[in-house]
């Protein structure tokens, strides 16, 4: 089949721009039953992050596209979504994989797969994330998108349960396909110590640190992780120093305010970093900690693993079941419990060892061309027939 996998130009939407890239590459560069392209709007973007690939675009309504370009000669901005000429590619694309939930789907006349990565929202519906309006926008588009999808992608079991409750997507019509690191973990993470050092001089960190790189929403548990970090110093002496590296969000203001009200000078904000930076942080770091709230899985955790970074991370979802006995869990909720094992890793040498020598195991079998296979599984199980369906 000709197989057509969107990328948009999103390098500082976190996740989703990970696992999109790990989607695009894995079948592109390891797949051997397809023809693969990207379908992009900005092929620069391609060029700007070196991904020799070759691309489809959406093309534009005749007439939008005259429209397009003087308005943005006005300094106007409209969303492209409206102006597109969505039968454009039913001549070079057989299937398309959406590695996102995302309208554009369901106004394709192409047969589909789309990814859709937590439904964290009907977990936690009276997170600040989520507004009345928001979690009605996706509900909307995620049962939209997943009703017509040939097959629905999930990270976990625990993630195809959840579309089964939340979403009333019978299981037959869902799969999971665990995450992997970052293909930027295995390139960077050959660097050595020294030039690690020599990437992050111009941020002028202490030499012992924990990192956290996470952008600052409410759901990534910022708060909770700083109250931890000032518990350990005032009530048992242990200064532990932290590194934050994310683009700013929701939560932002919140967390800087909690940092300069306490007056921690041990905590380094570092704003957005590259790929090269984010992998030499891991790397000099005493251990990456992760109290996300969300689940079901996440790829810091294995990206810290494969570079040889001991991991502590949120005890919720599935995030057990993903490490295993390869990193050190806590309740995210409980500031003591965060506490306990940071101070714990932090002194415990033999115990940071352990976890590295365990996360070397784990992730080991953790490659592009073992992810294609999983990918290529699905393809292959897809019937592509005009009337759609399905496994």
């Amino acid at each position: 089949m000709r197989v057509g996998v969107f990328f948009k130009n999103n390098q500082l939407g976190g996740g989703i721009y990970q696992y999109s890239l790990n989607v695009l590459t894995a079948l592109y560069f390891h797949g051997k039953e397809h023809e693969v392209k990207a379908i992009t709007d900005d092929p620069a973007f391609l060029r700007q992050i070196g991904l020799d690939v070759e691309y489809a675009t959406l093309k534009n309504r005749s007439r939008a596209g005259k429209f397009l370009t003087a308005s943005s000669m006005m300094g106007l901005k409209f969303p492209r979504l409206f102006f597109q000429d969505y039968n454009s590619l039913k001549n070079e694309i057989d299937l398309l994989i959406f590695p996102y939930p995302t309208p554009t789907a369901v106004q394709m006349k192409i047969p589909y797969i789309i990814a859709i990565h937590d439904l964290m929202h009907r977990v936690y519906p009276h997170f600040p994330e989520y507004p009345l309006i928001e979690r009605f926008r996706r509900d909307t588009i995620y049962k939209h998108c997943a009703k017509s999808s040939l097959v629905t992608v999930a990270d976990s079991e625990l993630g195809r349960e959840h579309l089964a409750d939340f979403l009333d997507i019978p299981k037959n019509r869902t799969v999971a396909v665990p995450f992997i690191p970052q293909s930027s973990a295995y390139d960077y993470g050959k660097m050595s110590d020294e030039e690690s050092r020599a990437t992050l001089r111009k941020f002028a960190l202490p030499e012992q640190y924990l990192f956290y790189p996470a952008q600052f929403w409410f759901h990534k548990n910022h708060l909770n992780l700083l109250k931890a970090i000032l518990l350990l110093e005032r009530e048992r002496g242990e200064k532990i120093n932290l590194v934050l590296a994310g683009s700013a969000k929701d939560n932002s203001a919140c967390v800087m305010e909690f940092i300069k009200t306490n007056s921690m000078n041990n905590v380094h904000a570092l704003g957005f970093v590259n790929e090269k930076e984010i992998i030499a942080l891991y790397k000099l770091s005493k251990a990456l900690v992760y109290p996300s709230l969300f689940g079901p899985t996440n790829i810091p955790p294995l990206e810290a693993m494969v570079v040889g970074t001991p991991v502590l991370c949120s005890n919720l979802f599935a995030m057990p079941e993903q490490l295993g006995d390869a990193a050190l869990f806590f309740d995210p909720f409980s500031v003591e419990d965060i506490a306990d094992k940071i101070s714990l890793i932090w002194k415990n040498e033999s115990l940071r060892q352990e976890l590295i020598e365990k996360g070397h195991h784990l992730t080991a079998a953790m490659t592009l061309e073992n992810y294609v296979k999983k990918w290529e599984e699905i393809l292959t199980r897809v019937e592509f027939s005009s009337t759609k369906r399905y496994l």
